[in-house]
This record gives C-alpha cells, sequence and structure tokens, in this order.
C-alpha cells in the first residue's frame, strides 16, 4: 500500500471526524431507533499544508485522486523509549501515554515508522498494544536511532477533495479531506 507523507501547517486545524453509518426503524407509536450498520466509525480527516517541488507534487496528489492509499494520523504521534537503533525491534516502549490515542487503541491495524529528515518510513502491522507497549507482527527493518524517527498510526483513505493553491513556480499550499475506506 503507498502512503501519503505530507507535512501539516500547524498553523491551519487539522480536524477528524467520527460518523456512523446508521439505519432508522420507525415504530407504530412514531419513535425512531437508529441503528449503526458498521461497528466501527467512518473517520474523514481534514488538512492543509505545504509543499516545495509545485509540478510533483501537484501531479501525485491530482494522481491519487480515484486511489487508496495510507495516511499518518499526524495527531497521535509517539516516540519510543530507550536508546540506540530501533533495527530489529518487535516492540516498542512508547514515551507518551497513549491510553487516550483513540485511533491507536480502538482503529488501526498498523502505524507508521517515520524518520522525517530523510523523509523515509517503515509501515509496521500492530500484533498488540497492553499498556504504552506496542508489539508488531515483524521486526522493524530500519537502521534508524530512536530519537530520530516517530511512530503514527495509519489509515487506508481515498481524497474526497483537493484544493491546491500555486504560490510561486515552486511552492503550493493545498487543502485536503481524506475519507477512510
Amino acid at each position: 500500500m503507498s502512503v501519503l507523507l505530507v507535512r501539516q501547517n500547524w498553523a491551519d486545524k487539522l480536524s477528524m471526524k467520527y460518523s456512523f453509518v446508521t439505519k432508522v426503524h420507525g415504530s407504530p407509536t412514531l419513535v425512531e431507533q437508529r441503528m449503526k450498520i458498521v461497528p466501527t466509525p467512518i473517520r474523514t480527516l481534514k488538512l492543509s499544508g505545504w509543499e516545495y517541488d509545485l509540478v510533483k507534487w501537484r501531479n501525485l496528489l491530482r494522481g491519487l485522486i480515484n486511489s487508496s492509499f495510507d495516511v499518518p494520523l499526524l495527531m497521535e504521534r509517539f516516540s519510543a523509549s530507550g536508546t540506540g537503533s530501533v533495527l530489529g525491534l518487535t516492540s516498542v516502549t512508547a514515551i507518551e501515554d497513549i491510553e487516550h490515542f483513540y485511533n491507536l487503541q480502538a482503529l488501526a491495524t498498523k502505524v507508521l515508522l517515520m524518520n522525517w529528515d530523510l523523509l523515509d518510513y517503515e509501515e509496521l502491522t500492530v500484533d498488540s498494544i497492553v499498556g504504552d507497549v506496542i508489539t508488531f507482527t515483524a521486526a522493524i527493518t530500519k537502521d534508524w536511532g530512536v530519537g530520530a524517527c516517530d511512530f503514527y498510526p495509519t489509515m487506508e483513505a481515498t481524497m474526497e477533495t483537493l484544493e491546491i493553491e500555486e504560490v510561486t513556480d515552486y511552492l503550493m499550499g493545498f487543502d485536503m479531506t481524506l475519507k477512510e475506506i
């Protein structure tokens, strides 16, 4: 699965909307009852950002409109405790208290190990989460220092809307809405 790596413009808001697909049942007493059809909510993520290399990013984003991809949920970033390299680790202990990270705890099946300095990543499948310890189904293959990378839960999404503002020949701003599939 491809991954959409965009940098959020933190001056603008990042929002996540949760919605359940429901069915309304009527009754002879005119009382409505609403039942959810799917057990987990459908997530919609709105974000905005800036990217350099206008032509590359404009073509990349427009090319993703009809495809699915994984997107890191930037609001639930966590770091691993310890020192040394993450190479070969099958579990990490989060520095942050991840107990209230809803997407990670309840919905995520994958996390993204991201090194923003190198613009490189590795996708990891979550086996279990117990307290602040996240266990993966396979060992990490990237040889990065613990302090050089961050972890993000991901969601599989499609692009619902995309607005591109061409600021200069090399700089673009964008607003996009991503919907979980």
